[in-house]
């Protein structure tokens, strides 16, 4: 089970968990049913433990779901429809409308298909958001999994059983939930109006397309692997950065394609996407490595969505955005080279701190 894996690096979250439920779900008892401590076995929480908090896990979200108004959008028709065959719902798609259980399965298609991907640990965060923000948070999941096809590269992922190893399966199932759970923390921030189904996933094809330019070596190659979702498997560190660039385009004049493709241009050129993923695998051997780890993350995007914007407002009309980069580098006396040099040599924190501090000098002037 996926949440074996996730138990040996996040156990904290399991208990959180624990404690979401046994608050906000009146039949959850975690006495009863012997989750006052989470047990382990070579290192992960064991399964039927991990059964009873995926089961109540979809009940309480479900719960959540059917106190709320927000699945009675007809974007949400999207899902009531999964819950029956295509021919079925293309002859009386007028009539299911009027069905009297309709929130009751959209709450339920909901609950399983996030609970089935993510977890039980996607609840563990419902205290500290509240639940207003929690709802937007399982929104913002919904229109991301969406927008990447995330359902479609699992359905390939579970279709090569026999072509890759269970070990990099379930490495690569776990990088498309991380990577996800990275853009919600940012995604949850945007507005309710913002936040919309039809104008986000409308930004689709442009995503697609600019990811085809930016992602030209594919880091991520399994024997037997898919072309279709080796390419997914290498956007996905791609994928965390979507609500800075959705942040930026709702704030400004430019259009989504001029914003997400300086973006990436800038992106590529700094390395910005690596240099996340290595500051993601590092050790942590300090009490407070966690604090300063998350602090160096959250000026990295702020200083990479900055130079977004600069750069578009730098940009002259007809410019080649690569050649306009090159000089905004230069008027801000940028040291590409140098800062190559200093990501380089980013072994630790501390190194790692040095390199966002020359970025962040230099394109905060």
């Amino acid at each position: 089970s996926l949440d074996e894996e996730r138990s040996k690096e996040n156990f904290d979250s399991f208990q959180e968990a624990v404690e979401v439920l046994q608050k906000h779900v009146e039949i959850f008892n975690k006495r009863d049913f012997l989750l006052k401590k989470l047990e382990t076995y070579d290192g992960k929480i064991i399964r039927p433990m991990l059964a009873t908090l995926t089961l109540y896990s979809k009940i309480f979200l479900q719960q959540l779901l059917l106190e709320s108004d927000m699945i009675e959008d007809k974007a949400f028709d999207y899902y009531f429809h999964k819950y029956f065959p295509k021919a079925f719902v293309a002859r009386f798609d007028e009539k299911l409308s009027l069905h009297p259980l309709k929130k009751e399965i959209v709450a339920l298609i909901v609950s399983n298909k996030i609970i089935n991907a993510t977890g039980s640990t996607f609840i563990s965060d419902f205290d500290e958001l509240g639940a207003d923000k929690f709802l937007m948070k399982i929104k913002s999941y919904l229109i991301l999994n969406r927008l990447f096809d995330a359902t479609d590269a699992r359905k390939l992922l579970f279709a090569s059983d026999f072509t890759i190893s269970t070990e990099n399966q379930y490495r690569a199932f776990i990088s498309i939930e991380n990577s996800i759970a990275y853009a919600l923390n940012s995604m949850i921030e945007l507005d309710g109006e913002e936040l919309n189904f039809t104008t986000i996933l409308s930004y689709k094809g442009a995503v697609q397309n600019i990811l085809e330019k930016v992602i030209s070596n594919h880091s991520i190659k399994f024997r037997g692997l898919d072309v279709e979702l080796n390419f997914f498997l290498n956007m996905i560190g791609h994928i965390k950065f979507i609500a800075e660039i959705l942040k930026i385009e709702f704030s400004s004049t430019h259009t989504f394609h001029e914003v997400i493709e300086a973006f990436f241009c800038i992106s590529k050129k700094l390395k910005i996407v690596d240099f996340v993923m290595a500051l993601e695998n590092k050790e942590l051997t300090h009490p407070n490595d966690m604090i300063i780890k998350n602090q160096l993350d959250t000026i990295v995007r702020s200083i990479t969505a900055k130079a977004t914007k600069d750069l578009l407002d730098f940009k002259r009309k007809d410019e080649l955005l690569s050649i306009a980069l090159d000089n905004y580098f230069k008027e801000i006396d940028f040291d590409i080279e140098y800062f190559n040099i200093l990501e380089d040599r980013s072994e630790g924190l501390s190194d790692i701190s040095i390199a966002v501090n020359y970025l962040t000098v230099k394109i905060s002037k």
